[in-house]
């Protein structure tokens, strides 16, 4: 018996060292994990001060495409995370494409990160799920510096910004993103 809790006490500390050294690794994008995560869990911050980070990534064709360049002149964007292999992100992807196909011509559009590996996966998963509208990816898996960048630990995440980069909302899944999208787009 006290082999056995001495055996968990040990096992315990390891894990919170291993958090410890996850925690000072990530040091590099402490403000901005922490600024989007605190949108995620709080409605009541003016998120209309926070500008989200630029990023480039590769599209479907190999084309980089910046960020930045992408949201100017729309009225609203989501940045969708997600990946092939991702169950929950495949059973939220007819909640996006019902939106885009409602408020897409209103000023409603989309550019999904995805964590996937391999080009192929991702590709047959756009064109399965039927979404029509602009993808990038770097193919790293976890290892996506654009994921590291906001702090996107588990997908599908999503960011609602307007059309100077400015966060609007984070989040929205289900009917809650097409609650957004009416509030802000009718």
């Amino acid at each position: 018996m006290k082999k056995n809790i001495i055996y968990y006490l040990i096992v315990l500390v390891l894990m919170f060292s291993c958090n410890t050294r996850q925690e000072q690794n990530n040091t590099k994008h402490n403000d901005v994990d922490s600024t989007l995560k605190q949108e995620k869990t709080s409605s009541t911050q003016n998120t209309q001060d926070i500008v989200v980070p630029d990023f480039t990534a590769n599209d479907i064709d190999g084309i980089p495409l910046k960020l930045s360049n992408f949201y100017k002149g729309k009225k609203v964007v989501l940045i969708d995370f997600w990946a092939s292999w991702c169950g929950p992100c495949r059973m939220e992807n007819p909640n996006v494409v019902a939106a885009y196909q409602k408020y897409h011509s209103k000023g409603f559009d989309i550019i999904s990160v995805s964590l996937d590996k391999t080009k192929e996966a991702w590709l047959a998963a756009i064109k399965e799920d039927k979404l029509n509208w602009t993808h990038v990816s770097e193919l790293k898996y976890w290892n996506s510096e654009i994921a590291k960048q906001y702090g996107v630990q588990s997908i599908p995440t999503n960011f609602l910004i307007d059309g100077n980069g400015k966060l609007i909302a984070a989040e929205l899944r289900g009917l809650d993103l097409e609650i957004k999208l009416k509030e802000i787009l009718n």
